[in-house]
């Protein structure tokens, strides 16, 4: 009995220590912009959630990085207020700016992200979303997306996180981090 329990505790030791290294890898590499982050494509997608995206993302069009825009995740009972300050923001609403109201988290960002690059026949996007969310992002993108789409991260640092304090931080991060893991785990087998 007593070789179980050293084995059981071995082999959690190694699980804990794996885990705490990915998640230092994570946290190094999350606040990463692509060098491509200047450069052209076909549209910017931003997920909505922390304060900065929609501002990053109309910055992005206004230098003309690219001509077109969705916004996804927008909920429906701020649909009109979302739009009225966008539209105070800049001139390019009513041409180049789509709000998308029927995602509810991450997976559906994606796949209304998916059905609008199909829908615009896109071949690159920036994608736009809060820094510690942008590896789970691209990743839930890169389930569903046409194998040659070019995926160019642009995080956004979110200002409430400066406000947590650390041990909410670190919760956040590690939920963050454990969520990553499994839509890579999804990725590599194919669900």
């Amino acid at each position: 009995m007593k070789k179980y329990i050293i084995t059981f505790t071995l082999y959690l030791f190694i699980l804990c220590s794996i885990w705490c290294g990915g998640l230092f890898y994570f946290v190094s590499n999350f606040n990463q912009q692509n060098e491509l982050s200047d450069t052209l494509s076909d549209g910017i997608v931003v997920f909505t959630g922390s304060p900065g995206r929609i501002n990053e993302g109309l910055s992005l069009l206004e230098k003309n990085i690219s001509n077109i825009m969705l916004v996804t995740g927008v909920n429906k009972s701020s649909f009109l207020s979302t739009e009225n300050w966008i539209k105070s923001k800049t001139l390019k609403y009513n041409c180049c700016i789509e709000l998308e109201t029927n995602a509810k988290n991450t997976n559906g960002n994606a796949k209304e992200t998916i059905n609008w690059i199909n829908k615009n026949n896109l071949n690159s996007i920036h994608l736009v979303t809060s820094s510690y969310h942008i590896l789970r992002s691209e990743i839930e993108l890169k389930r569903i997306a046409p194998k040659d789409l070019i995926i160019i991260r642009h995080p956004v640092k979110d200002p409430n996180t400066r406000s947590l304090k650390p041990i909410s931080y670190f919760i956040l991060i590690s939920l963050e981090y454990s969520k990553f893991i499994i839509s890579l785990l999804q990725l590599r087998l194919g669900l």
